[in-house]
């Protein structure tokens, strides 16, 4: 693990054309800014950032101009999700390198990427509780977003990146997915109309293993890091990210759990149980299985080119394509009822 952090902040001094001397600008600063604290790298560093920890209760990013935050979506973040989304604030810009520099509270406990289980078989029956606590916790978390978008003030302005743009991207993946995936593209196309019935609600936008915090004992959610995507969007579009606790990624490509099945299970009862009207309006559950396919298709339709994502993928992008390929798997179940029951 310490040789893929330091290649890991090596790499990102390199994209940004910067030397060890800038890379010496940031630490000079994060201890300046925390003199009392013992100052040292993040073992999961982003693409985006060069990550510090301050203690126990701080973290210090360095990000260039163009991966800067939006105060007003992390503000909002905090406001509906409270504990499970970090306070931001930010503290200038580096005199030489340019950076510039935020400070984060900590989320307390363990990136899921460090514990993930990576067999098929869940035998442990410890692992098994911890792995079915996530998927309920993750739930909760979603249902949050629902019952939370309305304490938003109408003085924050969140950016749109991705919802002013659905039917357009939409478009995209219709006429440039490969062809096997167009047909599903198509059919959430023409039922986008139902979305209109859910409510927009705060997406976190890249929900990934090194973004989830939790408990490594019990498997409770802790929190979710890096809200740099995040944006309003219709319910359920979230619901891609469970498919992130149900299974892995291969070499060869995503390998779900041999009880998989269950922990969806569990996850969509507890989901209905914190969102009745879901359980009470069919019509809405069928809008939720529309936003969850929307979800896998705008996040994993995309190429990621640095920083940018309007780029549909190809045959080249092939970790991409193996989400498509698992997550997109079987025929879509909104607009029958009885499938999406069963499935629940």
């Amino acid at each position: 693990m310490g040789d893929d952090k330091a290649d890991a902040i090596a790499d990102f001094f390199k994209r940004q054309n910067l030397t060890k001397s800038s890379r010496l600008e940031c630490d000079n600063a994060a201890k300046q800014l925390f003199p009392n604290e013992i100052v040292s790298p993040s073992a999961t560093q982003g693409y985006c950032s060069y990550t510090l920890l301050a203690g126990k209760t701080n973290v210090i990013q360095f990000r260039p101009e163009k991966f800067h935050l939006n105060l007003d979506v992390t503000n909002a973040a905090t406001l509906v999700f409270g504990e499970f989304a970090p306070e931001t604030r930010y503290r200038g810009k580096l005199r030489t390198c340019g950076l510039l520099i935020y400070v984060m509270g900590r989320v307390p406990g363990t990136s899921y990427k460090d514990i993930r289980i990576t067999t098929p078989r869940i035998a442990d029956g410890g692992h098994w509780a911890r792995q079915l606590r996530l998927c309920e916790d993750f739930a909760k978390f979603l249902a949050v977003s629902w019952h939370g978008s309305s304490k938003i003030p109408s003085s924050i302005t969140l950016c749109s990146k991705v919802g002013a743009q659905i039917d357009s991207k939409m478009r995209q993946l219709c006429e440039g997915l490969p062809h096997r995936f167009r047909q599903r593209a198509r059919h959430v196309r023409r039922h986008l109309p139902r979305l209109l019935s859910l409510p927009l609600v705060l997406n976190h936008g890249d929900i990934v293993d090194s973004n989830v915090m939790l408990n490594p004992e019990t498997g409770a959610l802790t929190g979710l890091v890096d809200w740099t995507e995040a944006e309003m969007l219709p319910f359920g579009t979230c619901l891609y990210g469970l498919e992130e606790f149900l299974g892995f990624m291969t070499p060869t490509g995503w390998v779900y759990y041999e009880r998989s099945n269950l922990l969806r299970e569990a996850a969509y009862r507890k989901l209905l149980e914190e969102i009745p009207e879901l359980e009470r309006n069919t019509s809405l559950l069928e809008a939720v299985a529309v936003a969850r396919d929307l979800g896998v298709l705008l996040w994993h339709g995309f190429a990621w080119d640095d920083g940018a994502i309007d780029r549909v993928v190809d045959s080249a992008d092939a970790g991409e394509i193996m989400y498509l390929e698992a997550f997109l798997d079987g025929p879509p179940i909104y607009g029958r009822v009885d499938q999406i029951s069963a499935k629940l």
